[in-house]
């Protein structure tokens, strides 16, 4: 070797005494890097780097550093790395496209190859993505389907589909399709094949499978092994999913022996691991063992036997073998193994649970979550055998692990639609968390875990205007812009899936809106905390802040085996388990289904006295039972799941009682004032901000004499005047009451009543309220901001939308609450166009007698179910029960309209008299 480089040496001396144009920088540097010997080509070519830095050549200068990374990324990465962003800084500013793209897919390679940091990777590979499909860009495709599968396994799968939707359409859209361009096209495929089986539940693996059959024709006619063997995997992944063991396995061994055979042994041990969960599946523990230790033995040839990340997969699986053999204490050597292999000072420091500060650098969150919870189950199986309290404190200190890497996962995705995704698959975390509480019989770690798993993205919503306070106004207008072009792009998105421009567009938002944001947790520790560090109210604090006297909070959850129903006032409290049976999933069902239509409930009201006890008996009288102060007046319901579709005032409080008449069914409004929240961090923030002095009324009714495709709202006019004849403010009908109209004024007014057609869109497309000339969208509702007292969606289903696991519905409530709004009234179905029309005069002469929002509400109801002059049909709980007060409860100081106040009564009485006869058939 010595002798080499001093002929080198003596070769570049030499040159260096000759005229310039004697010399060949390509000639050398090819001749550097064909030598064999990677230390004397890289001695090599530093020695050229002197010479061309003289010389000034700053496109050979850039060329060296790219050959150095070359040639040292398999002895020494950091040293790859280093010079090959050297030279991607001199491409960039020569704007050398073709040199640019190579340097950047290099050290994107090098991330992922060399390091375990692979989601580094991910800036250069977005680099060579914002430099377009250009003919030199030899990487643009490759570089997608990398972004696609990164972003994919770091959880936040909104822009990994985003990426994978890009290059299918950009490569569609060629004018000509090459057999590359196929296979790339089959690789996206696959690779969106694979997002949607992370993403699970039944609609996302139905999208899964259409991915799959076109991709497996490409690869097949192309006679891409390793290709279709990822196909295989996924194929299997998607049969998991499906609960088909089966046709798993043999879909994973497909794959381990395209991927064995093509010599891809890392591939070829993550379908081995895979084929392990199947034959736990099947009860095929030595199958699942043997497959096992044929997967570390080929990591041990490829790595060593030393710790390394990659083998910590093999070891959870082990794990997950003993516990299912009841070998609990070889199942907790083996996880704790797994966690080695991510963190192996662990094991020299005799730790077994890593710190949030180590969670949070590892880039194998996903797998880390998994071996969490595989240690608590082990913790709660073993504490089924001995009764030992230990063990389930053990299992409690590995969940709670486990949810602070919940957090730090949830801080690194940006996209709302992929948080959502990861709400829904962590539900279960917190279902076993509330299991280990209960027997614990610890209440307060209980509601922290209630409060944890409820509306948290809809709580940093809030915070998210908060947190825009404290920065500069244009960087705070610049980062509300940013986020508002996002939420644009994508409505655009929803209605011309697969746009290229729009897909660029939305990706190139969402970057700079990330690198600001990035840069403004910085530059600013505040901003930082009170966007990120959304910390939910303790028990203390909330019997402190929204304990009243006679006055309970209750909140579920609801799990896949049971209900956990958690009360407390100012100094009692309760926690209950119920069992999620057949039967009262049923009943809740039964009863829901009473408010389909005005007339179920009239023809037959048996079934609704029967269902409408049975959930009260099941849901609230527990409760009851516990908690020892007997004269509660009033309540706050959290809810979860379904049981946000249920309006409690309605249930029955005694069975058997449908033959006294509709009228005088024993409801639940007779007994208590109800209100709604959507978590209590979250009304305790909306009780804590102060209201307005003097409120005005922002009123609109776009269709008192309109038609859209709903319908004319006749009595919409008369709903709007009783309010303007008591209350001040701007009163707007049919043209006049327009989307522009109303968000030019909205922010201006404390209370804003929208009288109006409303739709939650349950076909998929996004719930909307209409105005005169368009609809407003939920997610419009996310770029306002809307301080708003109180907010009265005078409407259709305005509480209703898609039940997100782990968050709520989202519903046009939850957008109003994002937007701003302290409280709103919304509707749980097709409410009526006259029975709103008087329970919200009722209501609205209710707060101004000085009662608060929720008891107003809850006066009215009681004032329409009450009257005598009403028929009997007409006190149907759908006519009366449909809507319902989410948030603060506060008193409002009403600008009270003096000089036509007189009237009120009157008007009021006669308005009342002449709709309340007639029968009921116009819907809002």
């Amino acid at each position: 070797m010595k002798n080499h480089f001093f002929i080198l040496f003596l070769f570049f001396f030499s040159l260096s005494g000759n005229a310039q144009t004697s010399f060949s920088f390509e000639k050398s540097i090819a001749e550097a890097k064909a030598l064999s010997d990677s230390d004397e080509a890289i001695a090599a070519l530093e020695a050229l780097l002197q010479k061309a830095e003289q010389a000034e050549v700053q496109d050979t200068l850039a060329l060296i550093y790219h050959t150095i990374g070359l040639k040292s990324y398999q002895t020494d990465a950091g040293k790859a790395i280093a010079n090959t962003k050297k030279a991607i800084e001199i491409r960039a500013s020569l704007q050398d496209t073709a040199g640019l793209t190579m340097s950047c897919f290099n050290v994107s390679r090098f991330y992922m190859l060399l390091t375990n940091n692979e989601f580094d990777a991910i800036p250069t590979f977005e680099q060579i993505v914002a430099l377009g499909p250009d003919p030199i860009n030899k990487n643009y495709y490759n570089s997608l389907t990398y972004l696609c599968q990164l972003e994919g396994k770091r959880g936040d799968y909104f822009k990994a589909i985003q990426y994978g939707e890009l290059g299918i359409s950009g490569l569609e859209a060629k004018d000509e399709i090459t057999s590359a361009d196929e296979v790339a096209k089959a690789q996206f495929l696959y690779t969106l094949a694979s997002i949607y089986n992370e993403m699970e539940g039944t609609k996302n693996l139905r999208k899964s499978l259409v991915y799959f059959q076109p991709a497996i024709q490409i690869l097949e006619q192309q006679d891409e092994l390793y290709d279709l063997a990822n196909c295989y995997l996924e194929i299997g992944n998607t049969y998991s999913y499906l609960n088909e063991p089966q046709s798993a396995a043999e879909s994973y061994q497909k794959a381990f022996e395209l991927f064995y055979s093509d010599e891809y042994y890392n591939a070829a041990v993550k379908a081995l691991n895979n084929l392990s969960g199947e034959y736990i599946h099947l009860g095929e523990m030595a199958k699942a063992k043997a497959v096992l230790q044929q997967g570390m033995d080929i990591r041990d040839e490829l790595y060593g036997e030393g710790y390394d990340y990659r083998k910590a997969i093999l070891h959870n699986s082990l794990g997950e073998v003993y516990l299912n053999e009841e070998d609990h204490e070889a199942a907790l050597t083996a996880l704790y193994e797994a966690i080695y292999h991510l963190f192996p000072d662990l094991k020299a420091a005799n730790n077994k649970l890593p710190s949030e500060e180590q969670m949070s650098v590892t880039t194998q969150k996903q797998d880390l979550l998994a071996f969490l919870e595989n240690i608590a189950k082990v913790h709660i199986a073993t504490y089924q055998e001995d009764d030992s309290k230990d063990k389930l404190k053990a299992a409690l200190a590995a969940i709670e692990k486990s949810d602070a890497l919940i957090d730090l996962m949830r801080f690194e995705q940006t996209a709302e639609e992929s948080k959502l995704v990861w709400r829904n698959k962590v539900h279960d975390t917190y279902e076993l968390a509330l299991w280990i509480c209960k027997e614990l019989n610890d209440v307060e770690k209980a509601f922290y875990f209630m409060e944890k798993s409820k509306s948290i993205l809809l709580l940093e919503g809030l915070l998210a205007a908060d947190a825009r306070a404290v920065i500069p106004n244009d960087l705070a207008d610049k980062e509300k812009a940013l986020f508002e072009a996002t939420l644009q792009i994508k409505e655009e998105l929803a209605e011309s899936p697969g746009n290229v421009k729009k897909l660029n567009a939305l990706l190139d938002t969402q970057k700079e809106l990330d690198e600001l944001v990035k840069d403004l947790a910085k530059a600013y520790p505040k901003y930082h905390g009170l966007k990120y560090e959304s910390k939910v109210l303790s028990l203390a604090d909330a019997k402190s802040n929204l304990g009243k006297d006679q006055h309970l909070t209750l909140s579920y959850f609801v799990g896949e085996e049971n209900i956990y129903a958690l009360a407390f006032g100012q100094s009692e409290e309760a926690f209950i388990q119920i069992p999620f049976t057949t039967a009262l999933n049923e009943s809740i069902s039964g009863f829901l289904a009473q408010f389909l239509s005005a007339q179920t409930i009239l023809n037959d009201p048996a079934p609704y006295a029967q269902y409408g006890y049975e959930v009260y008996e099941a849901l609230l009288l527990p409760i009851f039972d516990q908690i020892e102060q007997k004269d509660i007046k009033s309540l706050d319901l959290i809810l979860d799941g379904k049981l946000q579709y249920i309006p409690f005032e309605a249930l029955l409080t005694t069975s058997g009682k449908e033959k006294s008449g509709i009228a005088n069914l024993p409801y639940l409004i007779h007994d208590y004032v109800i209100g709604y929240a959507y978590s209590a961090t979250i009304l305790q923030k909306q009780i804590s901000t102060p209201i307005h002095p003097s409120a005005q009324i922002l009123g609109v009714a776009p269709f008192a004499n309109t038609d859209n495709q709903f319908g004319a709202l006749a009595y919409s006019e008369e709903e709007l005047a009783m309010i303007e004849s008591a209350i001040n403010g701007i009163y707007s009908l049919d043209a006049s009451a327009s989307l522009a109209s109303f968000l030019a004024q909205a922010e201006s007014f404390p209370i804003l009543h929208l009288s109006t057609h409303a739709s939650a869109q349950s076909d998929g497309g996004f719930p909307r309220i209409f105005f005169n000339e368009k609809s407003l969208l939920l997610p419009d509702l996310y770029a306002l901001e809307l301080p708003s007292d109180l907010v009265v969606l005078s409407a259709c289903e305005t509480g209703l939308g898609e039940v997100e696991v782990g968050e709520g519905v989202m519903s046009l409530a939850r957008g109003f609450t994002y937007a701003g709004a302290q409280s709103l009234i919304s509707s749980l179905w097709k409410v009526n166009d006259r029975s709103t029309a008087i329970l919200f005069q009722s209501f609205y002469q209710n707060l101004l007698r000085g009662k608060s929002k929720t008891t107003a509400l809850h006066q009215s109801k009681l004032d329409y179910l009450m009257d005598n002059e009403r028929p009997a049909f007409q006190k149907s709980p759908y006519y009366w029960a449909g809507f319902v007060h989410i948030g603060g409860d506060q008193i409002l100081e009403l600008d009270a309209n003096k000089s036509l106040l007189w009237i009120w009564i009157g008007v009021g009485v006669g308005f009342l008299l002449a709709i309340g006869i007639l029968r009921y058939v116009v819907f809002k």
